[in-house]
């Protein structure tokens, strides 16, 4: 009778980093599912954190079947809120597929970067690293009040996502402290 339920609390002291990319989200037939992610950081801290979410599964092969997801993410920086994404998709009562929403896409994915280095000089770069591939998603690029950016991707599949997050990552890492890529999925 009620959805299940995933919480997720983060908290980021000076200096340290978090590159957080859990699996995709896929809603079962009839699922109802919620999760809340709030983080708390200190100034001098970075946070990469993705969601994806998928058109669910269904043995019938319905896309949209589930019932509802709510994906929130609350972050404070020293104490303030800073962003507030609160993403709730509830099939039975809404064309998913229409604008506005999915537009006939069937995957959804979130990137939110915070970190000082987060400036419009690199997301230019970012953003012609991006164009430099051959991707057939629609992909939009927001800068936050603070040093950071939201990439919110509109795809096909859990791997075309996944292809756009990891070109950001990569450069991240690169750009920001001179690491190698890391491959930080299980399959």
């Amino acid at each position: 009778n009620k959805p299940v339920t995933q919480e997720i609390n983060i908290i980021l002291k000076e200096g340290s980093l978090l590159e957080y990319f859990p699996d995709p989200i896929i809603g079962y037939k009839n699922s109802r599912y919620k999760q809340n992610t709030v983080v708390h950081m200190e100034k001098g801290t970075c946070f990469i954190a993705t969601d994806i979410i998928t058109s669910g599964w269904d043995s019938e092969g319905t896309m949209f079947s589930y019932d509802m997801l709510s994906s929130k993410t609350e972050v404070y920086l020293d104490g303030n809120m800073v962003i507030l994404d609160h993403l709730r998709l509830n099939p039975p009562n809404q064309n998913i597929n229409s604008l506005g929403f999915l537009e006939e896409h069937s995957h959804l994915g979130t990137m939110i970067v915070i970190g000082e280095k987060a400036e419009n000089k690199f997301l230019t770069k970012l953003s012609e690293s991006i164009e430099s591939y051959d991707l057939k998603c629609k992909i939009g690029i927001s800068m936050l009040s603070i040093s950071g950016f939201t990439l919110r991707v509109m795809g096909f599949s859990t791997q075309e996502i996944e292809k756009v997050f990891n070109i950001c990552h990569e450069l991240i890492r690169k750009e920001w402290f001179g690491k190698s890529p890391v491959f930080l999925r299980k399959y």
